[in-house]
């Protein structure tokens, strides 16, 4: 496994400014298979993830081709992390990501970090379900 860090110190893999990044935010994975994990490292202003025009607090993501990706309120280009690994990176093909409306307000105000890694996803729809 190859690590990258994140944030607005010099010394980072890859530098984002921003008045609420930290100066090491976060962490970039790329698993032997080639697919990458972001890791959220602690930060006071969140790492955040957008699937289905939702933004979710998040502290583990495996990172899919349509996502868009926030450290605190400073969105970076998905294109900007690959470039970290050069070609021989792979996304998931993350079509939804489905969280009920009464449970992302709920996350949303308790200010909760979600853990999104690998959701169930129907084999025969290709839509992420949600538990029971």
């Amino acid at each position: 496994m190859t690590s990258k860090t994140i944030g607005s110190w010099n010394q980072c893999d890859l530098l984002v400014e921003g008045d609420k990044v930290a100066h090491i935010h976060a962490q970039l994975h790329m698993a032997n298979d080639g697919y990458l994990t972001l890791l959220d490292a602690g930060s006071e202003h969140g790492t955040f993830l957008q699937r289905n025009e939702q933004w979710i607090r998040v502290m583990k993501v495996e990172l899919g081709s349509r996502d868009g990706i926030r450290l605190g309120d400073t969105e970076v280009a998905l294109a900007r992390l690959l470039e970290l690994f050069g070609e021989h990176v792979r996304l998931r093909d993350h079509h939804a990501l489905r969280v009920p409306a009464h449970l992302a307000e709920r996350l949303a105000a308790a200010g909760t970090r979600v853990l999104l890694e690998r959701p169930k996803r129907n084999p025969a729809t290709g839509i992420i379900e949600e538990d029971a």
